[in-house]
């Protein structure tokens, strides 16, 4: 029977980043007991913004482009509220 052995993998070459734009953690919300981190990033003239879900690490955006790392935070909550809401909302009792 041949010898397993793992091979470390080859060290990654360093270079520019493709993704350009500088990320920054806005905000972190909790959402019955589940956190979510939102960040904001600007890329050219538009903020872009993304919801990370501590509990599944899905990452949630909608991202259309706004004008102000406000509008883009507040588009950002709406998108982790609907996974929320899809993903880890328990159904409720009937009445």
């Amino acid at each position: 029977m041949p010898a397993y052995r793992r091979v470390a993998p080859k060290p990654a070459e360093v270079s520019r980043p493709s993704w350009p734009h500088q990320w920054t953690r806005e905000e972190r919300v909790d959402l019955d007991g589940i956190i979510y981190e939102i960040c904001v990033a600007k890329h050219r003239d538009e903020f872009l913004a993304v919801s990370v879900c501590n509990e599944c690490c899905e990452q949630v955006s909608i991202n259309l482009g706004s004008s102000s790392a406000k509008k883009a935070r507040d588009r950002a909550v709406v998108g982790l509220q609907l996974h929320h809401d899809s993903v880890h909302r328990r159904p409720r009792k009937p009445r």
